[in-house]
């Protein structure tokens, strides 16, 4: 497939970052372990730090023009260093795709299909994986909408659902006792997922529109704001619901609803 036929719209690149940050609902442990009750305030401030990360990559587009994260390391640290550093990045995402691989073979294998094997799983996740890279970005990225919106009004339906189980006394105390509470749940949400929308340089080459980055800048930000506001709504209910026993559960969103 050429890349001209492979072009994405700055709406399917939205709903694709909206889709990226609505993974990481299906382990809010990762954020409920580090601030508890206070995690909803770490995801506001997370929120900031993924917005700043959408300006510095819609501002290395403005200096280096459409370039994928590769080449655009080449051609600001020189060939060799370059080399260097997109392997590291990609030992990164490597391990990003196999720990996220893992957490969705588990949830699927504890709470959909216990008596399957997990490597079964994790086999079906890879090749739907390959499959939909095998396609390209203007499909994957095409579904983006309908997988966004579904997991947000998922959200919304069940917390209004919920509603006659939630005790706002979970909310308290809403800052705690130690401050490095705070700072080391800012600085995992920070990480993981706000810190990962640096991947997305990867699908910088193939939306359309060349020297738009007003529109590419809007498409970021809107799309890390709608994803931190599904996680914040999420949060919200889980801590309203299960207070600070939410953080014992591996999946305290499943567990909650």
């Amino acid at each position: 497939m050429r890349m001209d036929d492979n072009k994405i719209e700055y709406r399917q690149l939205m709903f694709s970052v909206v889709c990226f940050l609505q993974c990481v609902s299906i382990h809010m442990s990762v954020l409920l372990n580090n601030a508890a009750q206070s995690s909803w305030i770490v995801v506001v401030m997370s929120t900031i730090t993924g917005i700043i990360g959408c300006l510095i990559i819609s501002g290395l587009c403005e200096v280096y023009g459409r370039q994928n994260l590769y080449e655009i390391l080449k051609s600001g640290m020189g060939k060799i260093l370059g080399i260097i550093v997109s392997a590291l990045y990609l030992c990164f995402f490597s391990w990003k795709f196999c720990d996220t691989l893992f957490e969705f073979a588990s949830f699927t294998r504890i709470a959909i299909l216990p008596k399957t094997p997990g490597w079964i799983i994790e086999l079906l996740i890879i090749l739907v994986c390959a499959m939909a890279a095998k396609k390209g970005a203007a499909v994957f990225s095409g579904m983006s909408f309908i997988f966004a919106i579904s997991v947000l009004l998922f959200t919304v339906l069940s917390v209004f659902l919920l509603i006659p189980n939630f005790d706002l006394s979970n909310f308290l105390p809403i800052f705690p006792d130690e401050t490095g509470v705070l700072a080391k749940g800012f600085y995992v949400s920070s990480a993981e997922p706000f810190g990962d929308i640096i991947a997305f340089t990867m699908l910088i080459p193939f939306v359309k529109g060349n020297g738009k980055n007003k529109k590419l800048t809007k498409a970021l930000v809107f799309g890390v704001i709608i994803g931190a506001v599904t996680l914040l709504l999420g949060i919200l209910r889980d801590i309203a619901t299960l207070g600070v026993f939410s953080k014992f559960f591996t999946f305290p969103s499943f567990e909650c609803v």
